[in-house]
């Protein structure tokens, strides 16, 4: 049984697979999640013009639309789902106002960069420190991915990881 809240009245549940009609609802239900994430762009760095945040919001369009980067951000007062955030990648054209379905999946943050969030004011130290000789990495990646939703996330995470390895092995390490 699918249990819906007055939100997705008349909408695929999100929660529940067998809700979905997938072919029909996947792409209703993204671009609905892109106008989300573009207002949360937008209420936060666009909605004040005239301001020092024009420069800002002008930065972080260039940046995200630009390739993967990985953004760190610090605050202990101010949170938001910075991997939510969508900024539609092709600034020639503008994400669909009604519906979004001219989205792409690189335009939301969380899919395309690396973000760090940190809730206390920490120093960021650039440096891979080894311990016990060897580099810290870790991740979770749930093996259905890739197939379950037709799109190639893991697999671009075995090629970083793969990457990775060849690059380890002519690397010497120095201890602090």
């Amino acid at each position: 049984m699918c249990l819906r809240t007055e939100a997705f009245v008349d909408k695929a549940c999100i929660f529940d697979r067998r809700c979905l009609n997938e072919e029909a609802a996947r792409p209703s239900i993204a671009g609905e999640l892109a106008l989300a994430g573009a207002e949360i762009f937008e209420s936060i760095f666009e909605s004040n013009v005239g301001t020092s945040l024009d420069d800002i919001a002008c930065r972080l369009r260039l940046a995200a639309s630009s390739g993967e980067h990985a953004f760190t951000v610090t605050s202990s007062h101010f949170h938001i789902p910075w991997r939510m955030v969508y900024t539609h990648p092709d600034p020639k054209e503008k994400l669909d106002p009604d519906e979004g379905l001219n989205f792409h999946p690189g335009g939301f943050w969380g899919y395309q960069h690396i973000i760090d969030e940190f809730i206390n004011n920490h120093p960021v130290d650039d440096r891979v420190v080894a311990r016990d000789g060897k580099l810290p990495l870790g991740a979770a990646l749930h093996n259905d991915i890739d197939q379950t939703f037709q799109v190639p996330c893991l697999a671009r995470h075995r090629e970083a990881d793969e990457l990775f390895r060849e690059i380890a092995v002519g690397l010497r390490c120095r201890s602090d």
